[in-house]
């Protein structure tokens, strides 16, 4: 007899268990809700971080916790109350599941905070009315209560908690899961006791099969989170058209005299021009493209422009350009690291900001680009996490379009008086693949796997050498 004609006779009200078919055994209702329940916990409590089953598995557990108590809801309060807290627990899971492929995973808001919360709050008061639920059903069978097991999986459950809110973790934790591991295998055991005793689950009508619940469930989810990914794949262009501007002529002059790029000259509005008056000397830095490899990110090409300005102030830009427009035009992050030494100090009063600008039927089009200056740390196999203040940019590339290219800018002081040099470093980062879970920006992902060649989140970097003050130190 298989358990979905068994599920069958419990919803025609059959008093008895069926009986054995020759060959094979009887089914244990009792085992079969509790296999679901311990594997439940046991899936949405420990998790695994690789091969995305940190996200798979406590998704399968999770409906596996709402299918055990779904067969135990008839038998006093407690398991119904468990079966409701099941279904809500499913839904807040569903809900997590569904945020990460949006980029509220990426914000610091409290939502994160507050749905953790609920789901541990959910958790706990699960295993609670599982201990005292068994307790109910051993005593309406006459039995002394073996829920020790079932009680040491809150008391276990409230410890981990605490151990998560201090952040443990090495061997520590070890001891803890194996003794997790046992409760749940000493939980699945008190099925043999009710089933042994022979006290039969009360029919429970079901509308849906276990099998149809878990592959209805998880294909909405997987359907809700590619959708979400396929949404969330661009940032909003802006577009708006443009014109090529030639004011300041006098200055432009001056400026292309100092050594300052025509093609990034070009690319700058009469205002950009404005901001650069008075200067004093211009120090440019490329890095080309290589449009010999097959890879989109190397047909980047970048110009680094240092420019001095009256009263110790410094104004760079950052110039890119696009060779041959590449197929994927999803997310682009740009990171600045200004000043590796502590030479200069940022203008916070002018915001860091830019304009992406291409072509399309003849016509000039731009977009904005704006910046944030922030702290972020960065991973690396060899060094470890170190953190740093950079410049980030995230845009995206227009979805038509030639002869792409842009150009961000900001400020700085000099913060030392004489001549000295400092690093500046740039990275380019440029994302081939939207089917990335959880959501996450090319940056972030730069930032926690430093990876230039990874195949979903390419990047080059450049890194130049500038020098302030020269003509001081040549005078002294």
């Amino acid at each position: 007899m298989t358990d979905r004609s068994f599920d069958q006779l419990l919803y025609q009200g059959a008093a008895q268990l069926p009986p054995q078919t020759v060959g094979q055994d009887p089914p244990d209702p009792w085992r079969k809700a509790l296999w679901r329940v311990c594997w439940g916990l046991a899936l949405t409590t420990i998790t695994l971080n690789f091969l995305d089953l940190q996200y798979i598995l406590p998704a399968l557990g999770s409906v596996l916790l709402y299918l055990g108590f779904r067969a135990l809801r008839r038998e006093n309060g407690w398991l119904r109350m468990g079966y409701g807290l099941s279904a809500l627990f499913l839904l807040l899971r569903g809900v997590i599941t569904i945020l990460n492929a949006t980029p509220l995973v990426s914000t610091s808001s409290g939502w994160g905070y507050v749905l953790g919360m609920a789901v541990w709050l959910c958790n706990l008061l699960l295993a609670i009315a599982l201990w005292q639920g068994l307790k109910e059903v051993f005593r309406k069978a006459g039995q002394k209560p073996k829920t020790g097991a079932a009680g040491g999986t809150v008391l276990c459950y409230l410890f981990l908690f605490l151990l998560a809110l201090v952040s443990a973790q090495g061997l520590l934790l070890w001891p803890i899961v194996l003794l997790w591991i046992g409760l749940l295998i000493g939980l699945f055991r008190v099925s043999r006791s009710l089933d042994q005793a022979g006290y039969a689950i009360s029919p429970a009508p079901v509308r849906f099969s276990e099998q149809r619940v878990i592959l209805v469930w998880l294909g909405l989810l997987l359907a809700a989170v590619l959708a979400c990914l396929f949404l969330f794949r661009r940032y909003p262009v802006e577009a708006s058209p443009a014109q090529v501007e030639t004011g300041q002529e006098e200055l432009r002059q001056k400026l292309l005299v100092l050594g300052f790029p025509e093609e990034v000259l070009s690319d700058l509005t009469d205002g950009e021009v404005a901001l650069l008056e008075g200067a004093q000397t211009v120090d440019a830095e490329s890095f080309a493209s290589r449009p010999e490899l097959p890879d989109e990110i190397e047909q980047l090409s970048m110009r680094f422009v240092q420019v001095e300005l009256p009263q110790d102030r410094v104004r760079y830009f950052l110039w890119f350009s696009w060779e041959e427009a590449p197929d994927h035009r999803l997310q682009e992050g740009l990171e600045i690291q200004p000043n590796g030494q502590n030479a200069l100090t940022m203008n916070y009063d002018m915001l860091p900001s830019g304009r992406l600008l291409w072509e399309e039927e003849g016509q000039l089009y731009q977009a904005p680009i704006s910046g944030t200056y922030e702290g972020h740390t960065q991973n690396s196999i060899f060094f470890g996490p170190s953190t740093y203040n950079s410049f980030a940019f995230h845009f995206s590339l227009p979805a038509r379009g030639e002869r792409i290219r842009g150009y961000v800018s900001y400020e700085a002081y000099d913060a030392y008086s004489g001549w000295h040099i400092f690093n500046a470093i740039a990275n380019y980062v440029h994302q081939e693949s939207w089917l990335v879970y959880p959501w996450e920006t090319p940056l972030q992902h730069q930032w926690r796997n430093w990876n230039n060649t990874d195949e979903v989140f390419p990047a080059r970097q450049f890194l130049t050498m500038f020098t302030l003050n020269k003509d001081d130190m040549e005078t002294e």
